[in-house]
């Protein structure tokens, strides 16, 4: 996250920026890890890879009554996974958390995710909506701008985050 001796590349340099997409990525994740207990105490299933070189991989992890489906492609074009087992049961509407306005059913009569289109170098996490939970807000804007030069001791500092706040709880006052 900091510039040092190790880096190289499109990191270079100092990368604590909340606003960066990279950043904002890494703090998702980790929301649906702190959301999610299938992300951290649940069983691993592989569910696919592409055998002998880049392609799908795809697994599950399960805890309980709740199942997150995880499908990566590392291919340079769009790859398609075949209907794969769940334990949701059939008609449960699974929601992709990285583009919630992506959804999917579970399949009549086999218990099966459809078929999942996956383009070149991306990656879909699903899980049943009806178990969807909010994710915490971000600092989606800044100002001053991260690392510009120059700003004055008295300029103030605005933060924008993606949810509305209540900033009363947390401005300067006043003894």
């Amino acid at each position: 996250m900091f510039g040092g001796q190790f880096e190289e590349g499109p990191s270079l340099g100092d990368n604590f920026n909340e606003t960066h997409p990279l950043f904002q990525l890494v703090a998702k994740l980790n929301n649906f890890r702190r959301l999610y207990q299938s992300l951290r105490r649940g069983v691993h299933n592989n569910r696919w890879n592409t055998p002998g070189g880049p392609g799908l991989f795809a697994y599950s992890r399960v805890f309980s009554n709740e199942e997150v489906f995880v499908v990566f492609n590392t291919a340079g074009s769009t790859q398609t996974l075949s209907n794969r087992s769940t334990i949701y049961p059939s008609g449960t509407i699974l929601v992709n958390l990285l583009d919630t306005n992506e959804t999917i059913m579970v399949s009549a009569l086999t218990n099966t995710t459809p078929q999942i289109s996956v383009p070149s170098m991306t990656a879909k996490i699903f899980i049943a909506q009806s178990l969807m939970q909010p994710l915490d807000p971000v600092v989606t804007g800044q100002s001053p701008a991260h690392a510009v030069a120059c700003v004055s001791t008295s300029a103030p500092i605005v933060l924008e985050f993606s949810k509305s706040m209540d900033i009363a709880s947390v401005e300067l006052r006043s003894p």
